[in-house]
């Protein structure tokens, strides 16, 4: 079944994770990219579409990342932001649960759910409009793509594993010419 909305125990898949409006609903989940910490995913993705850099300070230090988003729709996009936001968004989530093992494990355990980012605030791209359904969930599908590179990951780790505990062996993974 898939997941419509990132509220409640899916929550931890929005850009805004911890907070819900002022409201923290968990442990702080910093983002650290180029030597600056970033509160949330959403302060870090509104920050680099800034071409101003009093803007981008504006952004890293809002309080919470409603208000990043808010200060982000009014700034200056640098040049090329069209054609790179879903890169950044891309490696802003990456980011997010590479450096936050507790919430790559929740998204995990999301198995091969759809994520769909549904949502009442007009959102057609980043999510799926619930008031209009339509949308093109482009934060759902970097979520699914973030979620399989984190599982393959996770897999060749334990292949590793296996291989230095002597439970694999290298020669097993391989067919020969002979064996063919």
């Amino acid at each position: 079944m898939p997941i419509r909305e990132f509220k409640d125990e899916y929550r931890f898949l929005s850009n805004f994770w911890p907070y819900q409006g002022k409201e923290l609903l968990g442990p702080p989940a910093p983002i650290l990219w180029k030597d600056v910490t970033y509160a949330t995913a959403e302060h870090l993705y509104q920050c680099a579409k800034a071409n101003n850099p009093f803007d981008r300070q504006r952004i890293i230090t809002a309080e919470t990342p409603g208000l990043a988003k808010r200060i982000g729709g009014d700034v200056e996009l640098r040049p090329d932001w069209e054609q790179i936001k879903h890169e950044v968004m891309l490696k802003t989530v990456r980011a997010k649960f590479q450096q936050h093992q507790d919430l790559a494990g929740k998204l995990l355990a999301t198995g091969n759910e759809e994520l769909v980012e549904g949502n009442w605030h007009g959102d057609g791209h980043w999510g799926y409009d619930l008031k209009t359904s339509h949308g093109e969930n482009w934060l759902g599908r970097i979520l699914m793509i973030v979620r399989a590179e984190l599982r393959f990951r996770r897999e060749l780790q334990g292949i590793v594993n296996d291989m230095r505990m002597g439970r694999l062996h290298v020669e097993s993974c391989f067919v020969t010419e002979d064996a063919a």
